[in-house]
């Protein structure tokens, strides 16, 4: 477990989108990448870019290590 995280505030991408109820094309937008390929990376969290996943920390408003990249 990550500290100074339960395991109720560790999300998935997926998750994260549907809590903050932010459609894909929005966060592929901020991403400056198409749709398809954010819907990508919630299929494959492994291949996320450390950039990346900053970025998307800062959208969903939550740490780093509450998103779930091995999933």
């Amino acid at each position: 477990m990550v500290p100074n995280a339960t395991p109720s505030t560790v999300k998935t991408l997926r998750e994260w989108r549907a809590y903050r109820r932010l459609p894909k094309a929005q966060i592929a937008k901020i991403l400056s990448v198409h749709p398809s390929t954010y819907a990508k990376m919630e299929d494959r969290p492994g291949d996320v870019s450390m950039n990346d996943a900053r970025i998307l920390a800062e959208i969903f408003e939550c740490r780093l290590e509450e998103i779930n990249f091995f999933d």
